[in-house]
């Protein structure tokens, strides 16, 4: 028993003949202070007793030695088996009469039927967490102090890690993603319709002249060169196609309705609970797993009901659930909502069997449930009255999100309208809700920027003006029908850039990308956060400019190590060992390689990735490193003209106002710049130039700045406002081979690094 909470609602079950007693999670673990690997020999770890645990084990010995059975019911998954397997290590010349049973629920069926189910300790279970925490302290010992070298006198607390190295490195292209992205611009023709009974039809050109008219998506630089836009590109075609569109006579073309059905959701695992809960209640997913493991492990429901557990064990991939629970539901449903409101046999056998598949596809660990509520019957309003807010909502999340899940579909009524006209073509949606079913008790919330994210990222979605056209439709019309157009109405748009990463869509994407495990993703959100690699502003996630460095160094340094694709083997190669199929030493093996392989080169690789860092200050936010005298001057926003390229290594800059040297220096914002020697007395500043001239006016330098919507790093000319040439992009005076342009770029790839390439024919260079 892990958790002194557990211990006391498990014995109220168990009664006086069984002492229960709580290890307060793990009682051994490897040593603070050096690698405790033998790697030579098999990766073997040495173990020693935590400090502060040594009173614990000394009473679990003295407890095992005056019982004749040990039951180990530390929670059902991997770490679980491993701080059992610790355990029964630790006490077992006192009692070897040792036996593991595992607590899906703590109710009074669930621990009875624990009981009555007792088994060995899974050995495969326990290496595949030792093989986790090997690999986690291979990385960490073994590259942390690379970091700590490239970046030594500037930054503290540096650390690498094999999963939030990769999750770092997800925000970090996210941001780049963000800052370099140019809008397209387009223009939608919204046609304001009436019938003969004046009744009103607001619908979208999307077709003209023969030509289908969609919505573009992404940024300019993805653009294809070629072809003609699928889009109204300019304003001036939106007033041609408005002007011809009046003078057309229109009438409905095609009317077609049909019936849509909406499944419901599946039950909450970890990750989804962990999102749910940020995106509805804004609690973050640290927060959500303690509220969670509170609920499971029990509460106080008054004299009624007395101290039981709420919902079953939280760490869960699984999204199936027990026939008892179905059944109970059945009730409830029928009970409170009535017949209708329960689904057909045959689509809750389709659904069932659809979960299979994608388990079956995507290597779930079905050791256990779903997260559901261990009693149906305690609803939330009932448990709210013996809860804090925060557990109540969670409570009342995970209860209504599982009563869904057993509900009937929701069902509409699609009706779509085209009108046309000559050469035009209108279109305009309308849905009507014929039943509710499970969004009568879990009501469906608009997508947070995340569908936003996915579709800039590629993914294609539903067009956002199409969404923002659907609305009621007329009773009674027909095909056929004319129309007078009233009013053409343009509107003018740009795409956007891809949404931010939330904590939500963070542990979305990690569970998508096979990073980690969602019992993992909390703690990992939180150390990126708390090493400064990432900060949270507004719920949103941004790439600190410590961040970016670091990543670009292990990305450099180590890119098989830290490539996305690689993290997520490994953690299929944990699974291999969970499932029998492979054996510790085989996957220790297949992972030290590329790490054994980065090591002997990173010196070479990453030296290129940190050159020109180890002269920066980098602001670190908390526990900021210190810098020069006079660098809390936050100029580096500052526009004085340079028209020069930068000077020589060792040349003095002297300064306009007042004649004293220069200093290179980095304001808060994240740029670097020169400032006077004489601050505070004298606050002049001065861009720094980069050895390139600017590519539009050929007489300005090109520096570097931040600014702009999302306060990012961008380059400009020193000319400016006269030329105002940007770059998303570091200019770098390297001319193209391919195509002779005069100057590259450095970005960045993912699995590849910094690169140089052309922006003009964007070949490598």
């Amino acid at each position: 028993m892990e958790s002194p909470a557990k211990a006391k609602t498990i014995n109220k079950y168990l009664g006086s003949d069984y002492i229960v007693e709580a290890s307060v999670g793990h009682v051994r673990d490897l040593p603070r202070d050096g690698l405790a690997i033998d790697v030579a020999n098999g990766f073997v770890p040495t173990y020693v007793v935590i400090g502060g645990k040594e009173e614990v084990v000394k009473r679990l010995r003295a407890l095992a030695a005056r019982c004749d059975r040990v039951f180990l019911a530390t929670d059902p998954d991997r770490e679980g088996e491993a701080i059992a397997h610790h355990i029964a290590e630790a006490i077992r010349d006192e009692n070897g009469n040792i036996s593991r049973v595992l607590f899906n629920e703590i109710t009074r069926s669930g621990v009875t039927t624990a009981m009555s189910r007792p088994r060995a300790i899974d050995g495969a279970m326990v290496q595949a967490q030792e093989a986790r925490r090997v690999m986690d302290r291979l990385i960490g010992y073994k590259i942390s102090p690379f970091l700590w070298r490239r970046f030594a006198g500037e930054a503290r607390g540096l650390s690498a890690g094999r999963v939030q190295s990769v999750a770092v490195r997800l925000v970090v292209e996210r941001e780049r993603a963000i800052n370099s992205f140019i809008a397209i611009d387009y223009w939608n023709l919204v046609g304001h319709f009436f019938t003969s009974a004046d009744e009103e039809i607001v619908a979208r050109l999307v077709r003209a002249d023969g030509r289908d008219l969609r919505n573009p998506s992404g940024s300019q630089v993805d653009r294809e060169k070629d072809g003609v836009p699928t889009h109204i590109a300019t304003l001036k075609e939106a007033e041609e196609l408005r002007d011809r569109a009046m003078r057309e006579t229109y009438a409905i073309s095609s009317l077609a309705t049909k019936e849509m059905k909406r499944n419901p959701p599946q039950p909450f695992t970890t990750s989804t609970v962990q999102q749910e809960a940020s995106r509805r209640l804004k609690i973050n997913p640290g927060r959500t797993m303690k509220l969670a493991q509170g609920l499971y492990e029990g509460v106080d429901l008054g004299t009624t009901r007395g101290r039981l557990g709420l919902i079953t064990y939280m760490r869960t991939d699984s999204t199936r659930v027990s026939e008892e629970a179905v059944d109970a539901a059945e009730e409830y449903i029928y009970g409170n909502y009535g017949k209708e409101y329960l689904p057909a046999p045959r689509q809750a056998a389709a659904r069932t069997a659809a979960v299979a598949k994608k388990r079956a596809k995507t290597n779930v660990q079905d050791a256990h449930e779903a997260i559901r509520p261990a009693d149906i019957t305690i609803t939330p309003k009932e448990a709210r009255k013996h809860l804090d807010k925060e557990m109540a909502d969670l409570y009342e999340l995970i209860w209504s999100r599982f009563v869904a899940s057993q509900m009937a579909p929701a069902v509409f009524d699609q009706t779509t309208v085209e009108i046309s006209g000559g050469p035009f073509l209108f279109r305009a949606s309308g849905r009507i809700t014929r039943f509710h079913g499970w969004m009568q008790i879990y009501a469906e919330m608009e997508p947070e920027d995340e569908e936003r994210g996915r579709r800039a990222a590629g993914a294609r979605g539903a067009d956002d003006a199409d969404r923002e056209l659907e609305t009621i439709l007329p009773a009674g019309i027909r095909k056929g029908d004319e129309l007078s157009l009233r009013e053409a109405e343009i509107k003018g748009s740009q795409t956007k850039p891809p949404a931010r990463y939330t904590e939500s869509l963070l542990v979305k994407e990690l569970e998508a990308k096979g990073i980690g495990r969602p019992s993992t993703y909390a703690a990992i959100i939180a150390t990126i956060q708390e090493r400064g690699y990432v900060e949270q502003r507004e719920r949103k996630l941004h790439a600190t400019e410590l961040g970016m460095k670091v990543c670009d160094v292990l990305v450099n340094g180590f890119p098989a190590l830290f490539d996305v694709k690689f993290t997520a083997k490994m953690e299929g190669e944990l699974d291999t060992i969970a499932g029998g199929s492979a054996t510790y030493v085989k996957v220790m093996q297949r992972f030290y390689k590329p790490l054994e392989e980065s090591l002997r080169t990173a010196g070479r690789g990453g030296a290129r990735a940190v050159a020109g860092y180890s002269r920066l200050g980098i602001d670190m936010g908390r526990g900021s490193a210190p810098l020069p005298a006079g660098d809390g001057n936050d100029a580096a926003n500052s526009s004085a003209p340079v028209g020069q390229p930068a000077p020589a290594a060792g040349e003095a800059v002297p300064c306009d106002a007042c004649g004293a040297p220069m200093r290179r220096r980095r304001g808060r914002g994240g740029s670097e710049f020169y400032g006077c020697s004489n601050y505070p007395a004298c606050t002049a500043t001065k861009a720094i130039p980069l050895d390139v001239h600017c590519p539009a006016c050929g007489e300005g330098a090109l520096v570097e700045r931040v600014g702009g919507r999302y306060n990012s790093v961008f380059y400009g000319c020193t000319r400016y406002p006269e030329c105002r040439f940007t770059s998303s992009r570091k200019p770098v005076n390297m001319p193209c081979p391919h195509c002779g342009n005069r100057w590259s770029v450095e970005s960045i790839r993912e699995g590849e690094g910094t690169v140089t390439e052309c922006p003009k024919c964007r070949k490598r260079v």
